[in-house]
């Protein structure tokens, strides 16, 4: 079959191609969608030999590779004969990834014998052939390109920017929260479904696994968030959307830093506009701005919920109830996870825990540590007990007050040393500024010009030092005694309860070692708090 390229007086059956990104609806009016089928329609009814016979939009989508959808439909409609040209305002609409572009020119196309018009740079594959197989084209799309590279250094500096200011910029809200309707930068509670996520929160401390939780939520007939956003017209889908939870969704809720109220965005990059696979960033890396939104729970609870998720395994299949507390018995000589048995004694089932290591390798590599889960129940709840009548004891309150007082005079204290050595830092800032002033007026030598600035120098270093250290102080003393409250408060809610329950354990406990001849150590939440607060008055007795 003859090229049609070669073939002299051609009728063709021309498709109109659209696209415009995002970045471009804010700019040129021309580039608008409207404003290039005008332009594309106008060239050619001036050409009694093309004959339109469709246009393809792609709206919204970037230039940079060539998965779009109409696109991709047109390639294919053209590839069935339906059209053999191709005409678009500029050569930037066809794309603006240059290796792709001129592929696509100077290569398929051609071989296809499909006519390919760019209006505004006057490309016409089939009136002037000599054209495509020069420079221009090839410079063209780089250029195209390059603005391309432009829009996304663009684009990445201003998204940056608003996460620092702590303005919400992520696609997707999260499930019980929705935008602001007179700021969309701005989130705030969706008070329909947020108390679900609290309750799944609550579900997840008191025991209850992720399948256990899902199931909840079907029985109940509430729906998944896909459904529930598309039910409220917030997303979008041609598919259709099952109702049903499914282990993703808890997951996704239950490790979303965002329901404290600390706005977290910026978790994932990529490479480059080239590449769009997302690369998952440190958490050093990411955008968290504390206290954007109102909170739907406490950070108390997400830490809770994160220790948990990161202590229990895969859950075996088995009609045990699972322990109050699993994830949390440790061999205090290997320091690997207990595991828990049922024994058969006098006709009774007895639940044990022993030393994972020992089970796997033998006592040889570690003892059994074989302890009875009824007698560390036992002994976890009277040292709660223990601690909760310690706090309640007057001399203990008063302690505590006394504590808070000396919390704020230590801030006082260190903020006053922090003012004097910015104001230390201030004066060396001027002497030095004088002495070089002196130097130059000739009141001293080189060499001794030299000594003196090095002096200020390393003073200066010093207080900036020393600033440093002080305002790290002043936050860990503020932090510390936040956390001996939360310790406080943690302990006085089970007042009075007798039996110890899932929430307590995550709510208090670290971790339960159990040592040889089955000693039993529990390390409690915060215990280590005050001991730090004293620390620091202490130094502050010696200064």
């Amino acid at each position: 079959m003859q090229n049609s390229l070669f073939q002299e007086g051609m009728v063709w059956k021309a498709v109109g191609y659209k696209r415009l990104s995002n970045d471009d609806k804010d700019k040129e009016v021309s580039n608008s969608i409207i404003n290039q089928e005008k332009i594309i329609r106008k060239f050619a009814e001036r050409d009694p030999l093309i004959h339109l016979v469709g246009f393809y939009c792609d709206d919204g989508f970037t230039g940079t590779n060539f998965n779009r959808p109409s696109f991709i439909k047109m390639m294919q409609n053209i590839e069935n004969g339906k059209a053999n040209c191709i005409i678009v305002k500029d050569l930037s609409r066809l794309g603006r990834e240059h290796i792709e572009v001129c592929n696509l020119i100077e290569h398929v196309l051609p071989t296809k014998g499909i006519r390919f018009i760019a209006i505004k740079e006057n490309i016409d594959s089939y009136k002037y052939p000599a054209r495509m197989q020069g420079f221009e084209i090839p410079l063209l799309s780089v250029v195209h390109e390059s603005y391309a590279i432009d829009a996304s250094k663009k684009t990445r500096a201003n998204l940056k920017a608003k996460r620092a200011a702590g303005q919400f910029v992520t696609s997707y809200v999260p499930y019980g929260y929705m935008k602001n309707p007179e700021d969309k930068n701005q989130l705030v509670i969706d008070y329909e479904v947020s108390s679900n996520v609290e309750q799944i929160f609550n579900l997840f401390l008191e025991g209850n696994s992720i399948a256990d939780i899902y199931r909840m939520m079907n029985q109940a007939k509430i729906l998944c968030p896909m459904a529930y956003f598309v039910k409220k017209g917030r997303r979008k889908t041609e598919d259709e959307v099952s109702p049903l939870w499914t282990h993703a969704n808890v997951r996704r809720i239950l490790g979303c830093e965002t329901y404290t109220g600390d706005l977290v965005q910026g978790k994932t990059t990529s490479y480059s506009h080239k590449v769009k696979e997302r690369i998952a960033l440190p958490r050093e890396k990411w955008d968290i701005t504390k206290a954007a939104h109102e909170p739907i729970i406490t950070h108390k609870m997400f830490a809770d919920v994160q220790q948990l998720l990161q202590a229990r395994s895969r859950p075996k299949k088995s009609k045990v109830e699972p322990s109050v507390l699993s994830g949390f018995m440790v061999c205090a000589d290997c320091g690997k996870k207990m595991v828990r048995n049922s024994q058969v004694k006098g006709g009774r089932e007895y639940m044990k825990f022993c030393c994972a290591t020992s089970k796997k390798y033998g006592q040889e590599v570690c003892k059994s540590h074989y302890v009875d889960e009824e007698v560390v129940i036992e002994v976890v709840l009277f040292c709660i007990n223990n601690h909760i009548s310690t706090l309640e004891d007057t001399d203990k309150i008063m302690n505590k007050l006394d504590a808070r007082q000396r919390t704020e005079r230590t801030i006082a204290f260190l903020e006053k040393k922090k003012r004097q050595r910015n104001k230390n830092l201030s004066e060396y800032e001027t002497l030095a500024c004088e002495l070089y002033k002196d130097y130059k007026s000739g009141l001293f030598a080189r060499s001794e010009y030299q000594d003196m600035k090095a002096a200020f120098e390393r003073a200066k270093e010093d207080a900036l030092n020393e600033i440093y250290t002080l305002t790290h102080q002043i936050l860990e003393v503020d932090k510390l005694h936040n956390q001996y409250n939360q310790y406080a408060k943690d302990f006085l809610k089970y007042k009075s309860v007798k039996t110890l329950t899932r929430s307590m354990v995550v709510s208090m406990i670290d971790k339960i070692l159990i040592h040889n001849e089955r000693n039993i150590e529990i390390i409690f939440k915060y215990q280590n708090v005050y001991e730090k607060m004293q620390a620091i008055f202490d130094s502050e007795g010696k200064n």
